[in-house]
């Protein structure tokens, strides 16, 4: 339906199709109009002239003061903007013969485009009028206002510590916006301080955009880059296999961006690196801590037999935080499996590429090379790395480095070892027979007593160093049996 109010060349093209006696239902097909228009206009037209169009049909009521009221309401308006009706029919009594209070009243609120009060409740002027007749140019053009989300949180403090009334009378609002911000205070805390609407479109297939909304979240936790044609892709492949739930449904440029504002995705956001840690943490470090050392203990296990296995998947071109245009080699991944131990010893990493085939390149020494379809460790990438990252090749090693290895062992072992070694096989014992008793004593004893004795402290051990060996052979070889030995 077209507006209500007709065009003059329309109105004569009716008026003559009337004429013709085209029926009211012909011309209302042909114009697009009601009939009650059709008639409204035909009825207005039979009281006229044959060749006078009717004219527009004017509202309201004909206006009850002159043109000189206006204009000295208007000049007395720019002096004092905060003047009431009462104050100026008291100021120019000729305006009490021409107009009432009220008929005043309604014109200073007209030609200043502001909303009527009633006088008999609530004042003639509030503070939001008077700040309206402060520029009479702006005021005609300020039918509606927008308020940013700032001024609505200022509204809603004022109110919390006032009252509504009175954030409304201070702010230049109603008492209606200050009860609906409040209500909404929480989702005014939640948007960017200067938005005004809070407006969002709802979903038309909600169960198309959760699964949506869910592979993204998922591949931005791996680390992988979601673009907009990447969400498309998807959520088209997924309403083909779900028709029932997504009838209609295109996929175009502007569904997508709606999506992404629904749901507080960003284009081309580098994920972050640290990610929220889980509640019970805590208690799965401990549990780690005890099973490790339990093993430890029933194990013995070595340090060099200790380590740690890490995949990081990694891109050929690293975007940054935003970008624009795009190389393609983005969303090329391959991933490297990372090892050491616990005594420090770092193993030789593996790259997993993402292709079929492997490259018919030499690469260097120190890396393992595997492929993948999808460029991730599966479970021949496990057994590939255990056998030839963990196992290693053993390798035979050089002369010069065998011969380094005989002559340090060969330096390390003592002189008193070789001397012992050769008494305790009865060779180099002493001729006397003192010594014989070390070819039945126990290694384990005889280093035991060694150990023990070295640690008392004898006061004689220095005398007895200095006696000679005559003097000692005398002693022990005396031909007095009955005499007992009183020491030094």
């Amino acid at each position: 339906m077209g507006p209500k109010n007709l065009p003059d060349e329309e109105k004569a093209h009716i008026l003559a199709w009337k004429l013709d006696n085209v029926p009211s239902s012909e011309i209302c097909k042909r114009t697009g109009r009601g009939k009650s228009t059709i008639k409204h206009l035909l009825t207005t037209a039979c009281g006229l002239p044959p060749n006078v169009i009717p004219p527009y049909k004017t509202s309201g009521r004909p206006r009850k003061t002159t043109k000189g009221t206006d204009n000295l309401l208007q000049r007395e308006v720019l002096k004092d903007p905060g003047i009431t009706a009462a104050r100026l029919k008291k100021s120019h009594p000729c305006l009490h013969a021409e107009a009432s209070q009220r008929t005043i009243q309604h014109r200073l609120q007209k030609e200043l485009k502001l909303p009527s009060q009633c006088a008999a409740r609530k004042p003639l002027l509030t503070d939001h009028m008077h700040k309206q007749r402060l520029d009479p140019i702006v005021a005609p053009n300020a039918k509606r206002r927008r308020y940013e989300a700032s001024f609505k949180l200022k509204v809603v403090a004022y109110a919390k510590s006032h009252n509504n009334c009175a954030a409304a009378r201070e702010c230049g609002v109603t008492e209606k916006m200050v009860r609906e911000w409040r209500s909404k205070e929480h989702l005014l805390r939640s948007i960017p301080m200067n938005k005004c609407a809070m407006r969002r479109g709802t979903a038309h297939w909600p169960n198309l955009e959760k699964h949506t909304v869910d592979m993204v979240h998922e591949q931005r936790q791996n680390g992988y880059s979601v673009s907009r044609n990447k969400i498309r892709i998807w959520a088209l492949k997924w309403a083909k296999a779900n028709k029932e739930h997504s009838k209609d449904f295109k996929g175009t440029a502007s569904w997508c961006s709606r999506f992404m504002e629904r749901y507080d995705l960003v284009l081309r956001k580098k994920t972050k690196i640290s990610q929220k840690l889980p509640a019970d943490l805590d208690c799965k470090i401990t549990n780690f801590h005890r099973h490790v050392i339990q093993q430890r203990k029933e194990h013995g296990y070595p340090l060099s037999n200790i380590g740690n296995m890490d995949e990081t998947p990694l891109n050929f071109n690293m975007v940054g935080n935003h970008t624009v245009d795009t190389t393609e080699h983005e969303q090329t991944q391959f991933t490297v499996a990372l090892s050491c131990m616990a005594d420090g010893t770092k193993l030789n990493p593996m790259i997993i590429f993402k292709r079929k085939t492997m490259p018919k390149i030499k690469f260097p020494a120190g890396v393992f090379v595997h492929v993948n379809e999808k460029g991730w460790m599966d479970e021949q990438g496990i057994k590939l790395w255990i056998d030839h990252i963990w196992c290693g090749n053993m390798l035979a090693p050089e002369l010069d480095v065998l011969c380094e290895f005989v002559i340090k062992a060969w330096s390390d072992i003592n002189v008193e070892t070789v001397i012992k070694s050769f008494k305790k096989c009865g060779i180099s014992n002493s001729m006397d027979g003192m010594e014989d008793d070390m070819l039945w004593e126990d290694e384990d004893e005889t280093e035991a007593e060694a150990t023990s004795s070295d640690l008392e402290f004898d006061p004689y051990d220095e005398a007895a160093i200095n006696v000679s060996q005559d003097v000692l052979e005398e002693l022990m070889m005396s031909d007095v049996d009955d005499v007992d030995f009183e020491g030094f």
